[in-house]
């Protein structure tokens, strides 16, 4: 990981306790991307859906846009799970 993104995740997990959850989502994510192989990609994907989104979903207190949440729920559907899945644009 870059170095600026190790100072932030330093300074949120020492300072800002909130943080933490979103953190490891993102570390999560980073991790996602350097699969090659498919099976290990819809594998994650799916781990990474239930544990960050579906457990937000359900609690009702997601900050995940619509869109957002719809283009992943699509491919992992289809299981489409390309490196770039989490990526919104």
């Amino acid at each position: 990981m870059e170095p600026g993104f190790l100072l932030f995740k330093d300074f949120c997990l020492n300072e800002i306790n909130e943080a933490v959850p979103q953190v490891k989502f993102y570390e999560e994510i980073k991790e996602y991307e350097k699969l090659d192989n498919e099976e290990d990609r819809l594998c994650r994907s799916r781990q990474i859906y239930d544990a960050y989104i579906m457990k937000e979903l359900l609690s009702c207190s997601h900050p995940f846009s619509k869109q957002a949440v719809e283009h992943v729920q699509s491919h992992l559907s289809k299981k489409q799970v390309t490196s770039t899945l989490f990526q919104v644009r």
